[in-house]
């Protein structure tokens, strides 16, 4: 908790810092805003986890000023459990877990023509048992340290922390990644090689494959929309533990 404690206060500091800045002329640094929204065939956590096998909804908006500052709010919606604020029957629904609502605040900014980098603190409020009641939930703290080889070619290291807190509280964890996103004539990629200390009570190794189109299919009210295929592989043990998971994504992004 201490650990927490102390990274949440150094990103606190370091963020102050950041919004500070101005334009130069005295003005308050004008603020950026993007949105997204997509419909996936499953839930899968990052750490290989199916938590919903049913399609889920999901959306996002984050704002940005120019000193890197951001806020964002990302919703998750199961369609085939709507609604379900309250923790399912799982003997009736297993795998019922997609709904969701997370807010995070970071700092995501260059460093040089080739480094970036982004900080962030993130609540995860989760079914557990409960959407809104601030029990069972979980708290993040991630940093990406990114290497631009390219103008289309991204090399990045990520390192999470995850506490959970409350009564019936998520067993916490670090997890580690290692990244390479690129493109290869039409077709977008990202090769994710991860490690998972605890996270859930698991621990092993996976590799994520994520296929997207450079060229949106099409153009609507403004947003680009793209189909996306994920692909969780998980190595060694961690195979006896999870399958392998493909989802199907299509989503647009203003």
């Amino acid at each position: 908790m201490f650990r927490i404690k102390l990274t949440v206060v150094a990103l606190v500091a370091f963020s102050a810092s950041a919004l500070a800045q101005t334009t130069g002329v005295g003005e308050p640094a004008p603020v950026r805003y993007n949105c997204g929204a997509n419909v996936d065939t499953s839930y899968v956590l990052g750490i290989n986890a199916k938590v919903d096998n049913g399609p889920v909804a999901q959306g996002w908006c984050r704002a940005t000023a120019a000193t890197g500052l951001y806020g964002e709010l990302w919703v998750s919606q199961s369609l085939k459990r709507p609604g379900g604020w309250e923790t399912p029957d799982v003997n009736e629904e297993p795998n019922r877990f997609g709904n969701e609502v997370d807010i995070t605040f970071g700092v995501d900014r260059k460093i040089s023509n080739r480094w970036s980098y982004n900080l962030n603190i993130a609540h995860f409020d989760i079914v557990n048992p409960r959407l809104f009641d601030f029990r069972g939930d979980i708290i993040a703290l991630a940093g990406t340290l990114r290497y631009h080889a390219t103008e289309h070619t991204t090399i990045y290291v990520n390192v999470e922390d995850y506490e959970g807190y409350g009564k019936g509280r998520f067993q916490g964890g670090q997890r580690l990644s290692l990244a390479l996103a690129s493109s290869f004539g039409p077709v977008t990629y990202d090769v994710t090689l991860r490690r998972n200390n605890h996270i859930g009570g698991n621990e092993g190794q996976l590799v994520k494959l994520t296929f997207g189109s450079v060229r949106p299919i099409a153009k609507i009210a403004g947003g680009e929309l793209r189909p996306e295929v994920m692909i969780y592989k998980p190595l060694g043990r961690y195979a006896d533990v999870f399958d392998t998971q493909v989802v199907g994504r299509l989503a647009i992004t203003w």
